[in-house]
């Protein structure tokens, strides 16, 4: 990580959570297929076999929406207990 990146993240770190959130969706929005993911063999396999098995069985899955959702009480959850 360079210079620069450490005190971007710095800063980032010092933003209330919506604006964190806000900015990693931003960043991630910018990542391409194209992008050098560094990504091994295993991991790329596993990614294609995630995606075939959904186009098979769409309604199985979750929406984005839903997994923050439980994510958040899933944390929320571990610091009160």
């Amino acid at each position: 990580m360079t210079t620069a990146t450490k005190a971007i993240l710095t800063e980032a770190l010092k933003l209330k959570p919506k604006d964190r959130e806000y900015l990693a969706h931003a960043l991630l929005n910018t990542v391409t297929v194209k992008d050098d993911l560094h990504l091994t063999e295993a991991e790329k396999a596993d990614l294609d076999r995630c995606l075939k098995d959904h186009e098979a069985n769409p309604e199985e899955g979750i929406s984005w929406p839903e997994l923050k959702k439980e994510i958040r009480k899933a944390r929320k959850n571990r610091h009160t207990a």
